[in-house]
């Protein structure tokens, strides 16, 4: 990309220059933290490429992938991949063996290693092409977060809340939650039903309302709501496995690890390491047994465990870059809820959130309506930032 077209590249590094600061920020403070904790150079080393850089890599690359394509047409060749990746998983849903065998030709490429196997058998949940099923619970949160943020610049934010916005919300709501239930994953279960009730308390203020009452109906009513979801069968429903039953101990140990060593535990950080010195403090919880077999199943507190506090010194700044584009980045709440219950997230196994921030930052976040679509000419968009120009790239 750089050899092509040198000006792109640039301009990619100065539009997204604060995200870049905030990434090499991020891997200062991890690498201080793994110096601290006596971590291996070579260790060190390995994980900074593979997170740090990589999210450098691919924020520039998107940049300049975006530049060329445009925001709408980005999301659709963005979407299609995982929406056929969801299809896949809905006929595995189903029972169609082809399905699967199509899994297995694709996994040999990237096979799970030796260890995920021994807890899990890849085919006991619907996943389609990825390469679990979390993993596509993250990317159809990644694909409903880049839509409704393509959708409050396609249509305007006053729109977003009307008739015009709200069939295409719903629309997409219903599909996240099939791709949900197929994929037996909870969490952006539970994410888009928060989403919802942020989007009907903008858009809708009576239907919220109604939907707030019937909370502590749903409280008083849950023991026997909780058996009638857990008799489907459906994975998604059933929040009495193990995998359900141990969170709360995982974030009582996480959040012991933090407060215990609040500069971190480096970059090569594993929770299970450390689960003999908190026994006597978790074993009262609801399956503590699994401090001693799973990581902490909690991306905010994975990364707080690894960056160390020094890490959350930038937080009020993200925190007003977020409310000042707040209306753009509430279809980010299944993503965020998503991570809140697994290890995955930006700084820690889902390198494809690095592609789409680079939309937000251009377009969805208040930026230029101006693109360099030519080295040497500047041409303006159109509405939503399809470049006006008759040549291809």
């Amino acid at each position: 990309m750089f050899l092509q077209s040198q000006t792109r590249f640039i301009a990619a590094i100065v539009k997204m220059h604060r995200i870049l600061l905030l990434i090499i920020y991020f891997a200062v403070c991890a690498t201080l933290s793994s110096f601290l904790n006596d971590v291996p150079f070579e260790s060190i080393v390995n994980q900074l490429v593979e997170i740090h850089f990589q999210a450098i890599v691919s924020l520039i690359a998107f940049h300049v992938i975006c530049s060329y394509l445009g925001p709408s047409r980005f999301y659709v060749y963005f979407s299609i991949p995982i929406a056929i990746s969801v299809a896949i998983a809905a006929m595995q849903f189903l029972g169609f063996t082809p399905a699967w065998s199509l899994y297995d030709v694709v996994a040999s490429v990237q096979p799970q290693s030796t260890e995920e196997l021994e807890f899990h058998d890849p085919h006991y949940r619907a996943l389609g092409l990825s390469y679990s099923p979390v993993h596509l619970g993250t990317q159809i949160s990644l694909v409903f977060a880049l839509f409704f943020g393509v959708l409050a610049r396609q249509i305007g934010k006053h729109s977003l809340f009307r008739r015009l916005g709200q069939r295409r919300v719903f629309a997409a709501v219903l599909l996240f939650v099939v791709a949900a239930l197929v994929s037996g994953n909870r969490s952006p279960l539970l994410g888009i039903i928060c989403f919802l009730g942020v989007y009907l308390f903008l858009s809708r203020p009576i239907l919220a309302t109604l939907f707030v009452c019937l909370i502590p109906a749903f409280i008083l009513l849950q023991p026997l709501v909780v058996d009638i979801l857990n008799s489907t069968g459906v994975r998604a429903f059933n929040t009495e496995n193990s995998s359900g039953e141990g969170r709360a101990a995982l974030r009582a140990f996480g959040t012991m690890l933090f407060i215990d060593r609040p500069f971190g535990y480096g970059l090569t950080f594993e929770s299970t390491q450390y689960w003999w010195r908190y026994w006597k403090e978790i074993q009262g919880y609801e399956n503590p047994e699994a401090i001693t077999l799973h990581a902490l199943h909690n991306f905010y507190l994975v990364t707080l465990n690894k960056h160390g506090i020094l890490m959350l010194l930038p937080l009020y700044w993200v925190f007003r870059k977020i409310v000042r584009n707040a209306t753009s980045l509430l279809g980010f709440i299944p993503y965020a809820i998503h991570c809140f219950y697994h290890n995955s997230g930006p700084t820690n196994g889902d390198f494809m959130f690095w592609f789409i921030i680079p939309v937000f930052s251009i377009y969805a976040l208040g930026g230029s309506q101006r693109v360099q679509t030519n080295p040497d000419r500047v041409i303006h968009t159109r509405r939503f930032g399809y470049p006006q120009n008759s040549s291809g790239p």
